[in-house]
């Protein structure tokens, strides 16, 4: 236990709630116990930084692997609308062209621009 400064009996003044200080020979010692839990502190936030920051990446590059391959936003769409339809050929593709009007905004769009490719 650190030593402990005594104030003086009945003192009165702004100086009175200082009654039980620690003496110096203790904060100095205490000094690298508290510094030690700062930079531990500094370095749990920045690792929860850069977390943070590579799970925003994350999402990001996920959106721009979607928009790569714009025929992905139909995967859901196939599924659901044609789930009887083997893959190849173009049989998922001509199933969602035959119900477009039940297909989502993204996957219209998507069929919209493959049919604009094929024109040019």
């Amino acid at each position: 236990m650190p030593a402990v400064r005594n104030s003086l009996p009945g003192s009165i003044g702004p100086w009175s709630n200082f009654k039980n200080l620690p003496d110096a020979d203790w904060v100095e010692s205490a000094a690298p116990a508290m510094k030690t839990k700062v930079e531990m502190h500094i370095r749990q936030l920045t690792v929860a930084s850069l977390l943070s920051l590579a799970v925003i990446s994350l999402a990001g590059s996920t959106q721009a692997a979607k928009a790569a391959t714009p025929l992905a936003l139909c995967n859901a769409d196939a599924e659901k609308i044609c789930p009887g339809v083997a893959p190849g050929g173009g049989k998922i593709i001509a199933c969602l062209k035959q119900h477009k009007d039940e297909v989502s905004i993204g996957c219209a769009k998507a069929l919209k621009a493959m049919k604009a490719k094929k024109v040019r």
